[in-house]
Order: C-alpha cells, then sequence, then structure tokens
C-alpha cells in the first residue's frame, strides 16, 4: 500500500526532472516541445488520481501530496489556457 502511495507521485516527478534534463542538454526544446510533455504529466495525473476499482482517492483530501498536486495544476491550467484542468480543480 505504501508503495502505491510513493509510485506514483514519484513517478510524476521523475518524468518532469527527466523532461527538464533533456531541456537542460540540448536547449532546442521549443515551447509547445515543452507544454506538451507538462501536458502529459498533467493529464497522468488526473488519470491516477484514483485507486482502479475502488472510487476513492489515493491521498487523504488534506494530505500534502493534493497541495502541491493542486498548486503545480493551478499554474498549468493557467498556461495551457485549457478548461480540462480548471474543471479538475474544481471537482
Amino acid at each position: 500500500m505504501i508503495f502505491q502511495k510513493i509510485t506514483k507521485p514519484l513517478f510524476a516527478s521523475v518524468l518532469l526532472f527527466v523532461t527538464s534534463l533533456a531541456v537542460a542538454q540540448t536547449g532546442k526544446e521549443s515551447q509547445q516541445e515543452i507544454y506538451a510533455s507538462l501536458e502529459k504529466v498533467a493529464d497522468w495525473q488526473i488519470e491516477n488520481m484514483w485507486i482502479k476499482g475502488h472510487s476513492r482517492n489515493v491521498y487523504h483530501p488534506t494530505n500534502w501530496t493534493n497541495g502541491a498536486l493542486f498548486a503545480g495544476m493551478m499554474k498549468w491550467a493557467n498556461l495551457s489556457n485549457d478548461t480540462t484542468y480548471i474543471s479538475f480543480l474544481k471537482k
């Protein structure tokens, strides 16, 4: 159970870190490519917010990890101008 709780946020963090490294190493990625990577991470987070088959949050609503997710998701929602992410935050 604890492994599941750690794995999901860790995966997203690693994905962001690897994306950052790729940008830092080549310096050739366009804003569109960076936004595409960020969109993949945000979509993954939304899809994996629930444990499949249980209809419940992986984390308690007041857990610090949700605060970090919501802060980052709000930033992304403002950058992307996609109402999908604002709708997710309002649920």
